[in-house]
């Protein structure tokens, strides 16, 4: 009986697993997320913004509109950021246990990537029905919205790695947020690519200021995995 039941174990031990660690780690975000009810809340709140700027954008949509369209779109990328790094702040920073991820077999930029994909995830099944009708109805507006949203949410997740604060997951409910310098940032960032946005959906050239002054605003804050193995260190004395 106990070597069938060794069996057993060993044939279902994997399953837990499957996908590897990546999809194991963005399960356990997701499952955790979904859990914590009262710090959900708080993020999501900003969610509602969504609704309006959805109603102004379809509603528009087809009406040539020279402001409620390129402004919508604008709008849209912000929030889209602003929702991202609440999620990525809460799947990078709220860990339990960081010295057992520090130290895990698996390589840490698997990890956080894990991490920033299931911060991503409800943002993508959110904005998904939104932009996808915005392109069948205003390709132009549309594409600009999708292109300036996967920008703002990629560029805060990044932010959010960089200057992750890790604490446990029940602290966070009293925490306002990650440091003032990655805040700063990430709104500094959000308004560029906003702005992108806007203008991209207007058709007009002068986009490429604001989105090459992005990038320019993310490689003056970018840290390298050695420097934030070293703010972490000097954050843990």
């Amino acid at each position: 009986a106990g070597a069938e039941a060794s069996v057993v174990k060993a044939r279902t031990a994997p399953v837990a697993f499957t996908g590897g660690a990546f999809a194991a780690t963005v399960r356990k975000e997701l499952r955790l997320m979904s859990r914590d009810a009262a710090l959900m809340s708080q993020v999501m709140l900003r969610v509602l913004y969504l609704l309006p700027l959805a109603f102004i954008l379809l509603r528009n949509a087809g009406s040539q509109s020279l402001l409620a369209l390129p402004g919508g779109a604008a709008a849209l990328a912000f929030v889209a950021g602003q929702v991202a790094a609440s999620l990525a702040w809460i799947t990078v920073s709220a860990e339990d246990a960081p010295d057992l991820i520090a130290g895990a077999p698996t390589p840490i930029a698997i990890a956080r990537r894990a991490k920033l994909a299931a911060a991503f995830i409800p943002v993508a099944a959110l904005l998904a029905p939104i932009l996808v009708t915005l392109i069948v109805l205003e390709p132009r507006v549309g594409l600009a919205a999708t292109a300036g949203c996967a920008a703002a949410t990629v560029a805060n997740g990044l932010i959010n790695i960089w200057y992750q604060r890790p604490a446990k997951r029940s602290e966070f409910r009293r925490r306002r947020g990650s440091s003032w310098v990655s805040t700063l940032a990430e709104v500094a960032v959000r308004l560029c690519i906003a702005g992108a946005a806007g203008l991209a959906a207007a058709g007009l050239a002068w986009a490429l200021i604001p989105a090459v002054l992005a990038g320019l605003l993310l490689l003056a804050v970018r840290r390298t995995d050695a420097q934030i193995a070293q703010a972490l260190r000097a954050a843990a004395r």
